[in-house]
């Protein structure tokens, strides 16, 4: 069975057997959900390898704190907060280190893909932006680069970033609005270089 086609009742049996301590049933929710944890981590981080390692980690975190959960609720939103708090403590203690490393979306090959039968100076413009939108993604603040994610590329409405974040749907309005304007500015001088 496609772990993907689990309808939410299957999914509460299988929270509720891992509670009582049944760890295959926990390796459903794991399959389930692994490629958007770690789509998300990657979101928040940017480097594939931390994506992975804190996505992993969150979710022995989710097993051993199961208990708190309720069964009742959806799982992922209680587990993408324990995820994002894992992410952005992880940034913490990169920063205080200045290992500030990030390779951001380099899984999806860019934000621009050219078609096999697009004119090549066009690629080569798509190309050029897509990597300009990657290395000004890198310079935002982990918050913005976040949220411009769940929205942009993982195409989330305002009401499931509002879940994920816990934050009310005004809130991810105007933040999306802040990190829309900051990704502006910092793809200004791109702006500039081409029209000139």
């Amino acid at each position: 069975m496609d772990p993907h086609d689990v309808d939410p009742s299957d999914e509460q049996r299988a929270l509720r057997a891992a509670q009582d301590g049944d760890a295959r049933a926990f390796g459903l929710i794991v399959r389930r959900y692994q490629h958007q944890a770690y789509r998300s981590a990657l979101g928040i981080l940017g480097n594939h390898d931390d994506a992975w390692d804190l996505s992993q980690d969150a979710f022995v975190r989710a097993y051993r704190q199961l208990d708190r959960f309720q069964v009742d609720r959806p799982f992922y939103p209680w587990f993408y907060r324990l995820l994002r708090n894992l992410c952005l403590n992880h940034i913490r203690w990169k920063k205080r280190r200045r290992e500030d490393s990030i390779d951001v979306l380099e899984e999806r090959g860019g934000f621009l893909e050219a078609g096999p039968d697009a004119d090549p100076e066009r690629a080569t413009e798509a190309a050029l932006m897509g990597e300009a939108i990657a290395a000004a993604l890198r310079r935002l603040r982990p918050a913005a680069r976040e949220i411009l994610v769940l929205r942009e590329l993982r195409d989330l409405s305002y009401a499931e970033i509002a879940e994920l974040l816990d934050i009310p749907r005004g809130t991810v309005m105007s933040r999306l609005h802040h990190a829309r304007k900051a990704l502006r500015e910092e793809l200004a001088p791109y702006y500039s270089e081409a029209v000139s």
